[in-house]
């Protein structure tokens, strides 16, 4: 088993180009995947595996990949019209739309493609982000989690709970390092920005990926990673965003990711990644 999990982030928006532009980006590796007999994972499937030590036989030696994308404002989920670069599909859009090919009846469910999009919970924390960091239009909020759950295309996990995001207003910046996650290293902290966040999440739109986690900035504080989380009961994997394949041996608190825009920039490095992918 040698799996790849990617990474988009929907406000990751500055033109209309592969590289400056992850809807352009994510509806191209879509293209690519769905026309050479990729299946979709959903990440609490890639969970279960690690844990339980066993590919189920149906999507052994399959080429397999998992996708994931973070932050979770409203780009994630439907139509936009950006201000400076137009109308967007948004990425559940280009999920439900995606390319089916004739041998995807032999897939079944792994035929759909499926994203795992890990939010910040905090609603104060987000009203305040989508003022500091999208122009004060709204558009980080969480009514859609229940709605893309349903559709059958998204899961919604933790991306903790407010980021410990350094435009955050005074008041609400955490007091100390913030701008890393590194800073989570208290029982307190672990437990407000995990567990909080996670609760949050399960209370308003339970799916089967509330239990998951993905590292703010991708970075792992080994105390989190190592002792806390695998003793909080209420969350079952985390992930990061090291560039590498998800093996069986890989720990199921430090998922590897690549991540678009910064481990690929182009459909060929795309292609380099993915097709070293299978189960």
């Amino acid at each position: 088993m040698q799996l790849v999990v990617l990474t988009y982030h929907s406000m990751n928006i500055d033109g209309v180009e592969y590289d400056r532009n992850d809807h352009v980006a994510l509806a191209a590796d879509l293209r690519y995947l769905s026309r050479n007999g990729f299946l979709f994972l959903p990440a609490h499937e890639l969970v279960d595996i690690l844990l339980g030590g066993q590919v189920p036989d149906g999507l052994l030696g399959r080429k397999v990949v998992v996708l994931t994308c973070d932050d979770g404002s409203d780009y994630d989920a439907g139509e936009i019209v950006h201000p400076r670069f137009g109308r967007h599909a948004g990425f559940l859009g280009l999920l439900k739309r995606s390319v089916k090919r004739p041998w995807w009846r032999f897939a079944g469910r792994y035929a759909r493609a499926h994203m795992t999009s890990f939010v910040i919970a905090s609603p104060q924390g987000r009203a305040a982000l989508d003022i500091a960091c999208m122009g004060g239009r709204g558009q980080w909020n969480d009514g859609w989690w229940s709605r893309v759950v349903a559709s059958g295309h998204m899961h919604i996990g933790s991306h903790s709970w407010d980021h410990r995001h350094d435009a955050l207003p005074e008041g609400m910046r955490p007091k100390r390092r913030p701008g890393t996650f590194l800073g989570v290293d208290t029982a307190d902290e672990a437990d407000r920005q995990v567990r909080q966040a996670r609760q949050y999440i399960q209370s308003k739109a339970p799916n089967p990926a509330d239990d998951l986690f993905a590292y703010p900035y991708g970075d792992v504080p080994d105390w989190l990673a190592d002792e806390w989380l695998p003793n909080d009961r209420g969350t079952r994997a985390a992930f990061t965003t090291e560039p590498e394949y998800v093996t069986l041996e890989s720990n199921p608190y430090r998922i590897p990711r690549f991540v678009c825009g910064q481990h690929w920039r182009s459909p060929a490095e795309f292609r380099a990644i993915v097709d070293g992918s299978r189960l």
